[in-house]
């Protein structure tokens, strides 16, 4: 193709404003860009708006995405050669072509055109379009200008079938012209034969391509282009350097590049940005399809994290090796990469979803903890007995907010929660611990709680909320059941679970440890401020004088009766009922003081409901003479005059069966003793001779005791103390089950159940045994498959010798008949031949007895090898893939080590980086040192000279004050003499009078003028002095 070496001369013609083409052969048109226009871009600026025009050039004539293009570099000594192709059809769209013997460098895009608008300043076709680049008009004309402004490169396009030369205009360096010329046909490019297989590469067509040639493209004088400077330029485009899934990963607004290489890096629609601030933070690099630069080419950082997050969500959709790409940047809680920066606030629902189900599958056997914080890791290895895994912030909030990810204690809680129940024991410990809780919780403001145990024993917890809509559920361990089993804990120890550890003879049947409740109260009260629940007396107790809730519990405790039992009388129609109240012994020792206690007798029939009564809320205390309660059962108020009561009901109804409540009286607020089982007083008397018999057979059972019959009256010669005794001992035999019969009952079913549970711990562990055994001899049979087979390919090969062996005498039988049937000879001959053919018939048949065992035993042996030969197979596939894993496992580490060994490296770059900073600093340190003892003499004078001043002030002032002094001197002086001038001047005028009216008297003379002189000298020399004087002044009020 010719080029022309000089500028085109001929007649300007006015170009047609109708249409976009020229009129003329020759036209020049000035750009309207002056000379410092965007005078802070580099070369590399402006080959980056060419690059952005040549990629938007090929998406607006083939609709393609640049991302989804094939580059092919053909590397030669003469140059480098970039061709792109279509990713289908592997159709040539463009290619960038470096001559290094000429120097240029060649921008070409097939089937586009470049039209005359393009050099005015602002105009622009791609507006419109979000995936391309331009939209203010400008980078053509200002990348022509920073190349000729910085190296005199020589622009010269070729588009429309015209030569588009940018140039300085002729005489004036400060304008940018732009010579069109018309391409004639004796260039030859319109006349050479072009390659129509679009695969291939072929010539540029003046009239339907356009080339961009940049260095010495015509003539001499335009400035080369090197080959450092070309690599410089071709590498600001992502796609020339980096391709293929292992280096980027591409979704639909932007890609990841994972090339260590680049990490840090920003591209735009693949074009090179800069580093984003901080690069060394990012672990990757990106390429953002979509978004444009500003009017001064520069990107809004602020919008970094925006674009981050978009490009990750899209690739995380996409599943695969991405999710656990993007998960390792939020598990390394040590280094904080920026790539994640801001995704706390910005991850989608459906990201943090895919993000867990990733994480829950990576944990399929459930031996990690997934939590934000390191402070932690103590519970979940000892509590939750599993590994940490910590986790970032900017992960963990929208894990909380879209998944089921929970904490170590909402785990623990959960996990509690779906223990196993547990059946409340039907012990008096137990019964009576569950009615004191009840008790306590009875008093918090409208909650409801049912109490439940759950046998949480893999599970450091014992004490959760379950706060459910419809039924606040109190959840405990089920050792709170069981004496033993809770003062294990040394956080529950006390007195008498020490004493209980010394003497194990001790049997603690009654639940009276009051610490227990008060830690249980304490946890509930931390539970409910956990979810958000007010805690507190209601209103009607603080009414009633409550005042705070603890308190309350803690006194209503230790006011509470305990033990209450209900026995017959010694009469038809009398129960007695007594109780144990400690609280009242000691009052009564200690003060003399009796508290009352308030019992009530009440029947089954029709106060059933009130049996599980805990509380009482009386405002006063029943009169004394009263007996009946408002609900028409009798009760009674007593003096609790030491720790065991006793009072006794008469005149009940013998089918009525009887309970009684038990609480302190006179309290407002009281809690409610555990009531026994309900019972009926006696119908008929027992007699003497009953409790004769009753105290012969003391000893035996009780139950042979309550079948004594009533049958004689009682003798007179007993007195009242032994009748009262034997009374006593008969009423003890009664058939009903108090509470020590219940304690002993429940001693003696707690024994039996621990040696049930002994019992089947023998047997797991046999089960154990065996299964053990049963491996081993599993393991052991895994070697005989190779024998077992031996053995079958035996038994085969017997099997044919059988049947062989078989049909030989089969046909010797068939012989030895046919031979029979046509011999001719004698009897005895043929009676031979026939035991012979008997031993045969036996033979055969014995042959086929073992062939059909052996057929048997070939078919049992085959399925047991086949079954063998599988359980081979499955052990090769696992062992095959756990080899895989090892491999891989050896291909990661290799991976990391190597990337440990390059970070190393850095470290090792920065540490002697940092330690000529060091030294730069030490030095600096030092030069500021020696500024700082500068200074300090500086100040030193400063100081000196300061004094100075300051002395010659105290000098100037005590003159000022001298001067005053004088100058009062000088006027008292003054005044003195005035005054004598005046006495005299007065004497004279009057003895001038007398010798001008006396005659003989001669006048005396007048002053002479050397006298008027002297007066004058005073005066002006004091008015001299404080002229002066005033003067001084000024001057030290100057200098002050």
């Amino acid at each position: 193709m010719a080029d022309r070496d000089e500028d085109d001369e001929g007649a300007i013609v006015i170009p047609d404003q109708q249409s976009d083409l020229w009129t003329a052969k020759t036209h020049n048109e000035a750009l309207s860009i002056g000379i410092e226009y965007a005078k802070d871009w580099n070369m590399k600026d402006a080959f980056r708006e060419l690059l952005l025009n040549w990629a938007d050039a090929i998406k607006q004539s083939f609709s393609v995405s640049m991302e989804n293009l094939l580059y092919f570099h053909e590397i030669s000594a003469n140059g480098h050669k970039i061709t792109v192709h279509h990713s289908e059809t592997r159709n040539t769209l463009g290619f960038l072509n470096f001559d290094k013997g000429k120097g240029f460098l060649e921008i070409f895009n097939y089937q586009s055109q470049l039209f005359r608008k393009a050099l005015r300043m602002g105009w622009t076709d791609k507006d419109s379009r979000d995936d391309l680049s331009g939209k203010h008009g400008e980078g053509l004309k200002i990348a022509a200008l920073v190349m000729l402004r910085h190296a005199s490169y020589q622009i010269r396009i070729t588009a429309s079938g015209y030569y588009w030369r940018l140039k300085w205009k002729t005489n004036d360096k400060t304008v940018v012209d732009c010579a069109v010329t018309k391409v004639d046909a004796k260039d030859g490019n319109k006349e050479l034969p072009q390659n129509r297989d679009g695969t291939k590469f072929r010539l540029p067509n003046s009239s339907q391509d356009v080339s961009i040639k940049i260095g010495t493209v015509y003539g001499t004088s335009g400035s080369p282009l090197t080959e450092a400077q070309a690599k410089q330029w071709l590498s600001i485009y992502l796609y020339f350097n980096c391709s293929g899934p292992k280096e980027i990963t591409k979704t639909k607004y932007g890609a990841i590049i994972l090339k260590n290489e680049l990490r840090g890096r920003i591209y735009l629609k693949g074009v090179f940005l800069g580093k984003a601030p901080s690069s060394h933070l990012y672990k990757y690099g990106y390429d953002f399809y979509q978004g444009r630069l500003n009017r001064d080419k520069i990107w809004d950082v602020s919008q970094l994290p925006d674009w981050l997050i978009e490009v990750w969500g899209e690739a995380v959709k996409r599943g695969g090796i991405n999710v656990d790409i993007y998960l390792n940047l939020f598990r390394n809680t040590k280094q904080n990469w920026l790539d994640i920066e801001g995704a706390s606030t910005r991850m989608s629902e459906s990201m943090a979803k895919s993000l867990w189900n990733r994480l829950q599958e990576k944990n399929s056997l459930g031996t990690k903890f997934y939590h934000v914080t390191l402070g932690s890791d103590k519970k979940i290895q000892s509590a939750l007995k599993k590994e940490l895994e910590p986790l970032s912030e900017e992960i963990w909030k929208p894990l909380r907010k879209y998944t089921s990810v929970k904490t170590p204690s909402e785990y623990q809680r959960d996990k509690f929660i779906g223990s196993n129940t547990v059946k409340i024991a039907d012990t008096p410990y137990c019964q009576s611990f569950l009615w004191i809780l009840n008790a306590a919780l009875f008093l918090y403001n409208e909650i409801n709680f049912e109490i439940v145990f759950k046998d949480g024993d893999d599970i450091d917890l014992d004490i959760c909320l379950d706060m459910k809509p419809d039924k606040p559920r109190f959840i405990l361990h089920k050792s709170y059941m069981n004496f033993e089993q809770i003062h294990r804990a040394k956080s529950m120890d006390c007195i008498l679970s020490q004493i209980r550890s010394s003497n194990r003879a001790i049997i603690v049947q009654m639940f009276t440890c009051e610490h227990i409740i008060n830690y249980l109260h304490a946890r509930i009260i931390q539970e409910l401020h956990k979810n958000k629940i007010s805690t507190g007396l209601s209103a009607a107790d603080k009414e009633k004088g409550g005042t705070d809730l603890i308190l309350e519990v803690r006194k209503c405790l230790k006011h509470m009766p305990r033990m209450i039992q209900l026995t017959h009388g010694y009469h038809n129609g009398e129960l007695y009922v007594s109780w144990e109240d400690s609280e009242a012994g000691t009052f009564s020792r200690i003060h003399n003081i009796n508290p009352e206690s308030h019992i009530i007798l009440h029947r089954d029939s029709t106060c059933r409901h009130k049996h599980s009564e805990y509380v009482t809320r009386n405002e006063a205390s029943n009169d004394e003479t009263a007996d009946k309660a408002s609900c028409g059962c009798p009760q009674k108020i007593v003096s609790s005059t030491s720790s065991d009561n006793k009072v006794i009901f008469e005149g009940l109804v013998s089918t009525e069966s009887y309970f009684p409540k038990i609480s302190r009286a006179k309290a407002p607020i009281a809690f409610f003793g555990f009531p026994p089982s309900p019972m009926k007083p006696l119908s008929n008397k027992p007699s003497m001779e009953m409790l004769a018999t009753v105290n012969k057979s003391e000893n035996e059972d009780s139950s042979k005791a309550t079948m004594v019959t009533v049958t004689s009256e009682a003798t007179s010669e007993e007195n009242l103390p032994v009748q009262a005794s034997r009374m006593d001992k008969v009423l003890s035999v009664i058939p009903q089950k108090s509470l020590r019969d219940r304690m002993s009952y429940a001693t003696t079913s707690i024994e039996a159940q621990l040696e049930k549970s002994e019992s089947c711990r023998k047997s797991l562990r046999r089960e154990i045994e065996k299964l053990s055994s049963k491996i081993k001899e599993l393991e052991k049979a895994l070697p005989k498959i190779n024998e077992l087979e031996s053995i079958c390919e035996s038994l085969r090969i017997e099997k044919e010798s059988l049947l062989n062996q078989l049909k030989n005498v089969q046909s010797e039988k068939e012989r030895l008949t046919q031979k029979i049937s046509n011999s001719t000879k004698p009897q005895a001959y043929i009676d031979a031949l026939g035991v012979r053919i008997g031993d045969l018939n036996i033979k055969a048949a014995t042959l086929e007895r073992e062939l059909n065992k052996t057929r048997r035993d070939y078919t049992a042996q085959k399925v047991q090898a086949e079954t063998s030969k599988k359980e081979l197979d499955v052990f090769k596939s696992e062992n095959a893939a756990l080899q895989k894993k090892l491999s891989d496992f050896h291909i990661k580490s290799s991976a990391n080590l190597k990337e440990a060994q390059v970070i190393i490296d850095k470290l090792r770059k920065r540490d002697g980086e940092m330690e000529k900073n060091i030294g730069k600093l030490e030095a600096d340190k030092e030069k500021l040192e020696e500024r700082v003892l500068q200074a300090n003499d500086q100040i030193e004078r400063a100081n000196m000279e300061r004094e100075k001043v300051m002395a010659e002030k105290n000098d100037a002032i005590a003159e000022r004050d001298e001067a005053i002094v004088q100058k009062n001197k000088a006027i008292k002086r003054a005044k003195a003499l005035t005054s004598v001038i005046q006495s005299q001047l007065e004497e004279e005028r009057s003895s001038g009078e007398a010798s001008r009216h006396m005659p003989g008297i001669k006048r005396e003379r007048s002053r002479d003028t050397s006298e008027q002189d002297i007066v004058n000298d005073h005066f002006g020399n004091a008015s001299r002095s404080v002229k002066k004087v005033k003067r001084e002044t000024a001057e030290i009020i100057e200098i002050e």
